[in-house]
């Protein structure tokens, strides 16, 4: 389980500025409709992954894995916990893409 997440963590931190980038065309390549899609269902991957208890927020025991400059980086409003929202504007800023919308 500590391997997982710290992949995920790792990919959290390293892959947004490349990954997502070229998922959504930023890259200097036309990207595909798909591709957008397939980096907001990472993003969600992520996310999902972090929010063990399934309450939509990334709390401080759940964000004690990560950072903790990062996750005040993405706690945009400082309630100390990281919502859907906020984590998807942390990519999105941090890859150059666009806010995946809320589904």
């Amino acid at each position: 389980m500590k391997i997982r997440t710290f992949a995920i963590i790792g990919a959290l931190v390293a892959a947004p500025p490349t990954v997502f980038a070229q998922a959504n065309g930023n890259d200097g390549t036309a990207g595909s409709a798909g591709d957008g899609d397939r980096a907001q269902s990472y993003t969600r991957l992520l996310f999902s992954d972090l929010d063990k208890n399934r309450d939509g927020q990334i709390d401080k025991i759940e964000g004690a894995k990560l950072e903790p400059s990062l996750v005040k980086k993405m706690d945009t409003n400082a309630d100390g916990k990281v919502s859907q929202a906020e984590f998807d504007q942390y990519q999105a800023a941090t890859s150059g893409s666009k806010v995946p919308s809320s589904k």
